[in-house]
């Protein structure tokens, strides 16, 4: 039979055991939450760069739409001018 004093050492071994397993537990989740910060901050630089690149691309679109644009309205008023320069003679 076991004795009363093999059972507490028994039951302070399983309660130090219990401390362990629970400090261990703490450390891995504070990991995982730092982790877990390091990697939205990693998106959001991830994030802002690509946000920065479709926005230069998207005003470069526009430079070249605009010089386009008033590429064709410097025509089309030269042959208005044209037109009325004939109409009014």
């Amino acid at each position: 039979m076991v004795s009363k004093d093999e059972r507490i050492e028994e039951l302070e071994t399983l309660k130090d055991e219990h401390k362990k397993l629970v400090a261990h537990h703490e450390k891995t989740k504070e990991e995982i939450n730092e982790d877990k910060v390091v990697q939205i901050d990693n998106l959001r630089k991830q994030m802002l760069l690509q946000i920065r690149a479709v926005k230069i691309k998207m005003l470069n679109m526009n430079e070249d739409q605009l010089v386009g644009t008033t590429k064709l309205t410097v025509i089309q008023n030269a042959q208005l001018t044209g037109e009325l320069d004939y109409q009014s003679k």
